[in-house]
């Protein structure tokens, strides 16, 4: 498998882009651009932190409770509680 490095999401390389898929739909292609690397930032701070939070506020460093079935329950419900905070967030 090829990997392919385009660099600028312009018109010249998204058409490039397209041209490489028309031969070959196995190569691995990677964009380089600002508008990506403003949304990789985006997602760092937004995502990164989620863990980050589920990690200092509930409980995620350690397992509170014995078995598969339990761990997973609270997991659960920890992801849920941290939907429903980030959604209470979002709408204020």
């Amino acid at each position: 498998m090829k990997k392919i490095v385009i660099i600028g999401n312009s018109a010249a390389g998204l058409s490039a882009l397209e041209n490489f898929r028309k031969h070959d739909q196995e190569s691995q292609v990677t964009v380089i651009s600002k508008e990506g690397k403003l949304l990789y930032k985006r997602r760092k701070e937004t995502i990164e932190r989620s863990f980050a939070d589920s990690k200092q506020n509930h409980g995620y460093r350690y397992a509170r409770y014995r078995g598969k079935a339990k761990v997973q329950s609270y997991a659960w419900l920890s992801c849920c509680v941290q939907n429903m905070k980030t959604i209470a967030l979002r709408e204020v």
